[in-house]
């Protein structure tokens, strides 16, 4: 049944999460048999009658959580916490309520409206499908402290935690302006990646005590210890911004 604010969408690009690949190579706790998919770009379908800012035909990227725009919490910028709908409540996991996958040939997007975002033109859907997620984590990661203070330095801290986010967030901090990018990995293929967005790629096994000071520093490790998160922290500027997105 279609509510009036929803919209039905075809996904036409599916991204695959970081924590997907956790969950696929056994890091993450097994779960009864779900629809996987929550990283897209989809055509729209049909809409309820609520529903005004689109329509059927628009290319479109879904946001992974379901949230209604409307509430307390969601008008505060915080839509994860949205008290409109059950915790955590979002598609692909199939442990935060019946919200399917978008591996489906339908989905259905409740709060249309809020949770969907027009494709600009020019735009190609492979490169924006993962806007609903983690691209948008990454974005989140430096672009508060670069307009707290442009231009300035970022360290990236990547790893197995969070491999995108952290490829993402260097080739953001360029994009947005810092002059100069340091990226610490261990594997080649994602310091290689780093070299060719603009970053600073520096191979590094062992988390040191602090690597010079930053004001904008993203750890994106996913070490359970916390031996990079703590070196990362040691890396912030004072009065700097240290974000943590590892899984």
């Amino acid at each position: 049944m279609l509510h009036a604010n929803d919209a039905l969408v075809r996904p036409v690009a599916l991204s695959i999460c970081d924590a997907d690949t956790a969950y696929l190579r056994g890091g993450l706790p097994a779960r009864d048999e779900f629809c996987f998919g929550h990283e897209f770009v989809a055509d729209v379908i049909e809409i309820g009658d609520g529903v005004t800012a689109f329509v059927p035909g628009d290319r479109v990227v879904v946001s992974f959580l379901v949230a209604c725009g409307k509430c307390n919490r969601c008008k505060r910028g915080f839509p994860a916490a949205c008290t409109t709908v059950p915790r955590n409540s979002a598609y692909g996991f199939g442990i935060f309520g019946n919200w399917g996958g978008a591996a489906s040939d339908v989905v259905r997007v409740p709060y249309a409206d809020t949770m969907m975002a027009k494709l600009p033109e020019g735009v190609s859907a492979v490169d924006a499908a993962s806007v609903g997620d983690n691209l948008s984590d990454a974005f989140r990661c430096v672009a508060e402290g670069l307009l707290e203070e442009p231009g300035a330095p970022v360290l990236v801290v990547g790893g197995g935690g969070a491999p995108s986010i952290s490829l993402y967030a260097a080739a953001l901090a360029r994009a947005l302006g810092a002059e100069q990018v340091d990226f610490i990995d261990n594997d080649p293929a994602r310091l290689a990646i780093a070299e060719s967005v603009g970053a600073n790629a520096i191979e590094m096994r062992k988390a040191p005590s602090r690597h010079g000071s930053y004001p904008v520093t993203v750890d994106a490790s996913g070490v359970p210890s916390g031996e990079w998160l703590s070196a990362t922290l040691r890396s912030t500027a004072p009065y700097g911004r240290c974000t943590s997105c590892g899984v």
